[in-house]
């Protein structure tokens, strides 16, 4: 950031040094111009320079909160996976008996036979 800053303030600078040189105006008018250029320089720096250290604020702030609730979510997230396996194997084992029952009860049937008969 101090390089954008300086590369601004640089530029804000040999911009107004050049327009200096180069206006047809008197002296005063100058004076008022380049006074009226600097304000409006310096309050765009300062806006430029808050506006990002609000923006660090928020980071931080956001990271803060990510650190403490990922932990939490992940974890949460697991029990329920451990859960969902725990109460669904039961689940499973009786499909699996039911779906080996009927294959063989279907297989005569469908015209197979059970090969360790045959």
């Amino acid at each position: 950031m101090p390089k954008f800053r300086h590369g601004l303030i640089l530029g804000a600078i040999v911009g107004g040094a050049t327009a200096l040189f180069t206006a047809k105006k008197t002296g005063p008018q100058r004076q008022r111009e380049t006074a009226a250029y600097l304000d409006d320089v310096t309050r765009a720096v300062d806006e430029v320079s808050n506006s990002a250290s609000r923006l660090q604020t928020a980071l931080g702030k956001l990271l803060g909160q990510l650190q403490t609730t990922v932990p939490t979510v992940q974890q949460q997230i697991q029990q329920d996976v451990t859960d969902f396996q725990f109460q669904a194997a039961p689940r499973l084992k009786q499909i699996n008996e039911s779906t080996a029952t009927l294959q063989k009860d279907a297989a005569p049937l469908t015209g197979e036979q059970d090969k360790s008969h045959a």
